[in-house]
């Protein structure tokens, strides 16, 4: 499915990950258009996917939330 045909732009869209920003699975990314895409997440970026650990994003919303780095759904991880 695309989010872009269901509606969604870019900035509706944000990647999170259990790791840290560095260690993340987004920062291997190395096709062009999607690294042109996506920044770390802030809240003026506009047109850009953002991403950033679950942690930093605690207390925030957005329409699409794709969660990354998921190794072990077994045992919760604090």
């Amino acid at each position: 499915m695309e989010l872009g045909s269901e509606g969604f732009a870019n900035n509706d869209i944000v990647i999170l990950s259990t790791h840290n920003d560095q260690n993340a699975v987004v920062n291997k990314i190395d096709q062009p258009e999607w690294k042109d895409r996506i920044r770390p997440y802030d809240l003026t970026s506009r047109n850009k996917i953002g991403f950033c650990s679950i942690h930093s994003f605690k207390g925030m919303e957005s329409p699409v939330i794709i969660v990354t780095d998921v190794e072990q759904l077994d045992r919760p991880q604090f």
